[in-house]
């Protein structure tokens, strides 16, 4: 019989001490023999255990040097292999896939969500010797690694369980909805779908609903911890663990990148639509007098009074510049939705509006 990987600990070194003599005791009394050179009898507080580094002094968890050089030393060599179109023998990409998924501890959900494409050309094949041609995501994914697997090697050892924010979202046939629970009052986001993606199923358009308002709402989930409700559950899972369908991993890979870059941690729960009342009244929200002027009047325009610096009463999907004024947060804005009272400029004269 053995025993192997096991791990004390005490918040009092003192009693971590008794506690250690205690084990050791006990082994040896029950006919064990500790190996001396893999013991550590001594309390510490930072040690690598089972592959990860666990460091309580500064609250970390964090993956070893040795590994992650052995890992960039793979990502490295595939990235090599794709750059000259030669194909790449299935045990290596199963190396490499293996390295990102044992430091699910410290990564995260991103270690499934980062490896979807090449865990399903890995299982695409019948044999380890086979060799296969690295498809475009599979190369942006061994790309995502080599350049963050250094950046983003901690988190806190100490699990966080209060969110920050709360969000819901939600999505019907004509549109999408959703809203802070902590925001001030009008702090919303809402589209409508293109005709083209009225007809999509109900899992992608709840999914680019969480997108959308994700992106919408950045500047206040920046930095926080938030919380995640949708009415769908298969959203829940594909925003941690991603999608074998192209369209829905390409969603879920845009709302992780967004999370990555404005460092927000987001929790996905499910909620019945039957409390999603807000959101499912956002998301079906129909303006019929939201008009918009056509681009050649607009070039006219433009023509004749010179460039504009702002587009007023617009949306995302109707704006003729960057910068414009919306009745809700949308995700391509440049200012705040409109205010009561604002300036714009036109050649060289500034109007106000109220």
């Amino acid at each position: 019989m053995y025993l192997d990987d096991m791990l004390g600990a005490h918040s009092d070194r003192h009693q971590c001490v008794v506690q250690s003599e205690q084990v050791k005791s006990d082994l040896i009394l029950s006919g064990f023999v500790p190996k001396a050179e893999k013991s550590l009898w001594v309390p510490v507080q930072c040690l690598t255990f089972l592959g990860n580094i666990i460091n309580t002094e500064e609250g970390l968890l964090s993956i070893p040097d040795y590994r992650i050089l052995r890992a960039k030393s793979c990502f490295e060599e595939l990235i090599k292999i794709g750059e000259q179109g030669r194909s790449v023998q299935v045990r290596k990409l199963a190396k490499c896939t293996g390295h990102i998924i044992s430091m699910s501890l410290v990564f995260g959900s991103a270690t499934q969500l980062m490896t979807r494409s090449m865990s399903m050309q890995i299982a695409g094949t019948s044999s380890w010797n086979e060799s296969v041609q690295l498809n475009e995501q599979s190369r942006e994914e061994v790309k995502f690694w080599d350049r963050n697997i250094d950046v983003r090697n901690k988190c806190p050892l100490r699990f966080e369980s209060k969110c920050h924010i709360l969000v819901y979202s939600d999505a019907s046939s004509t549109g999408f909805g959703g809203y802070c629970v902590e925001s001030l009052e009008g702090v919303l986001s809402q589209g409508l779908w293109r005709e083209c993606d009225m007809s999509r199923s109900s899992t992608w358009r709840a999914l680019t609903a969480v997108c959308q308002v994700l992106k919408s709402l950045v500047c206040f989930l920046e930095g926080k911890r938030v919380k995640w409700f949708s009415y769908n559950q298969g959203v829940v899972s594909i925003v941690e663990k991603g999608s074998m369908k192209s369209d829905l991993q390409s969603i879920a890979l845009s709302i992780n990148e967004a999370c990555c870059a404005n460092n927000i941690k987001l929790e996905m729960a499910w909620v019945p639509r039957s409390d999603n009342e807000r959101t499912d009244y956002l998301s079906r929200i129909d303006d019929p007098d939201d008009w918009a002027i056509s681009p050649k009047i607009f070039l006219q325009l433009s023509n004749l009074w010179g460039s504009f610096e702002v587009d007023w009463f617009a949306s995302f999907y109707n704006n003729k510049h960057p910068v414009f004024y919306s009745r809700f947060w949308n995700h391509q804005q440049a200012w705040m939705p409109f205010p009561l009272i604002g300036l714009v400029k036109m050649g060289g004269l500034y109007h106000q509006f109220i």
